[in-house]
């Protein structure tokens, strides 16, 4: 073969082999526009627009891109992003979002937790979505808790090590690993609460279905939801034409 037709495809390769152990080929940056094109072509499903009585498919895929635009924080990053659009095309599918759906378009939840750069070890947090996917928010006795790689230490043991965690049923007190406590007991966090129970300095019962709340860690099912002021736990949602979220997705 002649020699300068075999030139371009030894760059290639030795291309290839550069991107395999550096960040030569990383993957291209993230706009918020792009990323929100998208969320919006997921969200505006033929149930959608039909349930919603949007004027038309790009009618409503204009509205719920501005709406993305405005909602999402100031740093992206191109991770995870063909997982939480499928998430979200799957939440809207049916036009009736399921809470884990709910945590999902409205908070961001895993798998669309990813596109955020979180905190990295060491960094203080009050729940798992605070620190990057790879870490959690390891809590001792005090109010807020630490990203880490965690070790699960075992019922009884020490776990004054910063990345030591107790398993389920258990907290570490800031030195041992002791039961959860039970409802009125004094806390400092919702990990030192045994299931069913969340932090407001003693260990309260979380709240079921339309009863009113200010945050989702209140509600049994995860998701505090409504207009300002008007707030309850919800275990789903049907979009409708009256629903508040149909605004933007029309």
């Amino acid at each position: 073969m002649n020699p300068r037709l075999l030139a371009p495809l030894r760059n290639s390769a030795l291309l290839l082999a550069l991107c395999a152990v550096t960040a030569a080929c990383a993957p291209s940056e993230l706009t918020r526009t792009d990323f929100c094109t998208r969320w919006a072509e997921a969200a505006c499903t033929e149930e959608v627009v039909s349930v919603c009585q949007a004027p038309s498919a790009g009618d409503c895929r204009f509205s719920q891109r501005q709406q993305c635009i405005a909602d999402l924080p100031n740093t992206i990053i191109n991770r995870g992003v063909d997982e939480c659009i499928g998430a979200v095309r799957n939440a809207y599918l049916d036009a009736d979002l399921t809470a884990k759906e709910l945590g999902v378009v409205l908070r961001y939840a895993p798998p669309c937790n990813e596109i955020f750069l979180a905190g990295a070890a060491g960094e203080s947090c009050q729940k798992d979505s605070h620190c990057e996917p790879a870490l959690r928010c390891v809590f001792k006795d005090e109010a807020e808790g630490v990203c880490q790689a965690p070790v699960n230490v075992q019922p009884g043991l020490r776990c004054d090590e910063p990345e030591e965690r107790c398993t389920e049923g258990f907290f570490c007190d800031g030195r041992n690993c002791i039961a959860v406590l039970d409802e009125d007991a004094e806390c400092q966090n919702d990990a030192q609460c045994d299931d069913g129970l969340y932090c407001d300095e003693t260990c309260i019962e979380q709240l079921a279905v339309g009863d009113d709340c200010t945050s989702d860690a209140q509600c049994a099912t995860g998701i505090c939801y409504g207009p300002l002021d008007e707030t309850t736990c919800v275990s789903r949602l049907r979009l409708s034409p009256s629903e508040p979220m149909c605004d933007s997705l029309r």
